[in-house]
């Protein structure tokens, strides 16, 4: 009884359609980048690095507008683990990764 329960458990996104699956995934995507953003402050932050964290969170909202527009228009009709999908992933990713090494480097001239 629980290994059925367990398998249909597991076999429910198999039946997504290619849509839902991608839905999914994005929100998926999105609230894990959420997380992210809820980070605490550490020592070598003050009360004065307010603007770097505005700058940083206006680079991550760029990065993400530019996902959303590469995939609308280059990947238009792909799955999620297409090549396509899979560069402009690659693209956020680092756009994220130097988001945050600016931010760092923000912080630490201040």
């Amino acid at each position: 009884m629980e290994a059925k329960k367990g398998l249909l458990e597991r076999t429910v996104f198999l039946r997504l359609s290619e849509e839902e699956r991608l839905l999914l995934f994005r929100q998926y995507a999105k609230s894990r980048e959420l997380a992210k953003r809820k980070i605490l402050k550490t020592r070598k932050e003050g009360n004065g690095n307010s603007k770097c964290e505005e700058l940083r969170q206006a680079a991550y909202e760029q990065a993400k507008t530019e996902y959303d527009n590469a995939i609308a228009t280059n990947c238009k009709g792909m799955g999620p683990l297409s090549p396509c999908y899979l560069k402009e992933t690659t693209v956020y990713k680092a756009n994220i990764r130097i988001a945050n090494k600016d931010y760092e480097n923000c912080i630490n001239n201040q």
